[in-house]
């Protein structure tokens, strides 16, 4: 079961929902393989076909760009290979085109609304928490 928040522009209202953790189908490859962006779709089934896949970890994860200091949310897939290669998916920012990391534990208050700029970003007034699966 994951878990997760929604954040929301005190300026312009803009919102985000970000979510965190393993899903019941995540460990499902060919599930988790409809859910990717069609690139990093491609390579893990590029990978599947050549490789004894003897671990799928997938999981919400939430990602940071230090060029534009926005967040996102994206599906986090790790497959680990007999003979201990590693795959992972990589994103871009939508904005910038620079690589996201992930972060744990955003600071709210570091990150700027995608929509107006502002630095105004916190909980939403309606949704404290959610549980999802």
């Amino acid at each position: 079961m994951g878990w997760g928040t929604v954040i929301e522009c005190k300026s312009c209202g803009y919102n985000l929902e970000l979510l965190e953790g393993p899903g019941m189908g995540y460990c499902d490859l060919d599930f988790v393989i409809t859910m990717l962006e069609s690139d990093q779709a491609q390579k893990a089934l590029e990978l599947k076909d050549r490789f004894e896949i003897i671990r799928v970890d997938g999981y919400m994860k939430i990602y940071e760009c230090h060029s534009c200091n926005v967040l996102s949310n994206y599906l986090c897939l790790q497959l680990f290979f007999e003979g201990g290669g590693k795959f992972e998916t990589t994103y871009l920012c939508d904005k910038c085109k620079s690589h996201l990391e992930i972060i744990e534990e955003p600071v709210l208050s570091d990150y700027v609304c995608p929509e107006c700029g502002n630095s105004t970003l916190g909980p939403s007034s309606f949704i404290a928490r959610i549980d999802w699966d």
